[in-house]
C-alpha cells in the first residue's frame, strides 16, 4: 500500500504539464488505493478471526476430558471399561472378532454365528486364546462373512470409553490411555 501511494505521488510530480492528470483519473487512483487499504484490513481481520477459531477449537478439545465418547477406532480394554461393537450392512453367516495387542499380535479371536444387520455390541472376557487373563487396552478388527464364505464389505467398528487426556499440539485425545485422532469421535455421550 505504501508503494502504491509513492507511485501515485511520483506520477503526479512527474506528469506531463501539457497533459495533466484529470480529476477523474486522480479519483480512480485514490479509489484503487482505498480498495487496497480495505483488502489489507480484511486480511488482518480474517487472520484475527482464525486465531479466535483456533482458541475455541482447543477449548472444545480440552472440554472432552472426563466425557464418554463413541469413536470409530477399534479399541477395547481387557477390564471392560472400554466397550466395543460393530455394525453390519447386511446379515452375516459368521463374524470373527480379532483382538490385537499394541504390537499387532493376535491375542484372541471370537467367532459369532448368524448375526443380523445393524449395530451389535460384544463383550470380551479379557482373556487370550489360551485362557490367560490379560490387562490393558487392545485393538480389535471385525471380519464378517456371508453364507458363501465371502467377506462382507462395509463393516464398521466403534468403541465407547472415557476421554482421559488431550494432546493439543497434535489435536488428538486419549481414550483411556490410547491416543486417537480427534476426528474419530462420532458422538459425545451423556452417560
Amino acid at each position: 500500500k505504501d508503494d502504491f501511494l509513492k507511485l501515485l505521488i511520483a506520477q503526479i510530480q512527474n506528469q506531463d504539464p501539457t497533459e495533466p492528470m484529470t480529476p477523474q483519473q486522480l479519483t480512480e487512483q485514490l479509489t484503487a488505493l482505498a480498495q487496497l487499504e480495505q483488502t489489507y484490513n480484511f486480511v488482518d481481520t480474517l487472520n484475527d478471526f482464525g486465531e479466535v477459531i483456533k482458541n475455541l477449537d482447543m477449548t472444545n478439545i480440552v472440554s472432552l476430558i472426563g466425557k464418554n465418547v463413541k469413536t470409530d477406532q477399534g479399541v477395547i480394554s481387557a477390564d471392560g471399561s472400554i466397550k466395543a461393537g460393530y455394525s453390519l450392512p447386511v446379515p452375516a453367516e459368521l463374524v470373527k472378532i480379532q483382538i490385537f495387542d499394541r504390537d499387532g499380535n493376535l491375542v484372541r479371536e471370537l467367532k459369532i454365528p448368524s448375526v443380523g444387520i445393524g449395530e451389535h455390541a460384544f463383550e470380551w472376557d479379557g482373556r487370550d486364546n489360551y485362557g490367560n487373563e490379560l490387562t490393558g487396552t487392545y485393538y480389535f478388527n471385525v471380519l464378517a462373512y456371508n453364507s458363501e464364505g465371502e467377506l462382507i464389505d462395509g463393516v464398521s467398528t466403534y468403541s465407547l470409553g472415557l476421554i482421559d487426556g488431550v494432546n493439543l499440539k497434535e489435536k488428538t485425545v486419549y481414550l483411556q490411555g490410547i491416543e486417537i485422532p480427534m476426528d474419530s469421535i462420532l458422538e459425545v455421550l451423556t452417560s
